[in-house]
């Protein structure tokens, strides 16, 4: 968790007691949006009704982003999922993304409470607040860590539909991302070309030409999203300079 977000008191003891009396590997509470600025908290319910899903039916609401999301930090897990299966959070921005199928994967049943323990604390200098050019590349790659981890498992017909979904949502979020990036760099040279490897790099990860890579390799974009030349001053017309 960030160090500005908080729990609830009760956050361990209303996950625990879910999971072990239905009999589940992971236990997911709701949370609170919380903005200091304004002292203003909203509740963030489930889009998923509260109860007991399969593996296979959690994995599928959590690869939609939908209903179930990719973030840890409302979630408990059992230690064992981690231990037996060598699990660790890869090194990289949206490590969640790219760690939480795995946890779900090996799980046996998932326990949704409606309960709302979490508080996250939303300010202008979060990883959503400060996108960058490496973040945007590491967003993007997550998609392709999902998808091998679910090729080298076998596993990749049963979610194949979903994954394609969640990477047109990854395509748009990254254009947005791509847009403000070149906003932000007042240089809007090269944003199509963004774009448009945006566009090759989450098509391959999502699509059938796609090669598995070893376990414990990164997938690697081989169209990346480049860093626009920033430009410090805006030309004065002659106009102006008279």
């Amino acid at each position: 968790m960030d160090s500005d977000d908080y729990l609830e008191p009760e956050f361990l003891e209303c996950l625990y007691n879910a999971a072990v009396e239905s009999g589940a590997d992971i236990a997911c509470c709701n949370f609170n949006m919380y903005y200091p600025e304004r002292n203003l908290k909203i509740y963030m319910p489930f889009n998923s009704l509260p109860g007991v899903y399969s593996k296979t039916k959690a994995l599928r609401k959590l690869i939609l982003d939908m209903g179930i999301h990719y973030f840890v930090w409302n979630k408990l897990s059992k230690r064992k999922i981690f231990f037996e299966n060598n699990l660790e959070f890869d090194d990289m921005y949206f490590e969640d993304i790219a760690t939480s199928p795995k946890i779900f994967y090996y799980a046996n049943k998932i326990v949704l409470i409606g309960k709302s323990l979490y508080n996250y604390t939303s300010r202008d200098t979060s990883i959503l607040h400060s996108m960058n050019v490496n973040k945007i590349n590491d967003f993007i790659r997550s998609l392709g860590v999902i998808r091998n981890f679910l090729e080298r498992e076998k596993a990749f017909k049963d979610y194949n539909n979903h994954v394609w979904v969640y990477a047109q949502k990854v395509k748009l979020v990254s254009y947005y991302y791509i847009l403000m990036l070149h906003a932000k760099s007042m240089n809007f040279s090269g944003m199509m070309e963004n774009i448009n490897n945006a566009s090759k790099s989450i098509d391959y990860f999502a699509g059938k030409n796609f090669k598995c890579i070893p376990d414990g390799e990164l997938p690697q974009l081989q169209f990346p999203v480049k860093q626009p030349i920033k430009k410090s001053k805006i030309k004065k017309s002659k106009k102006d300079k008279v």
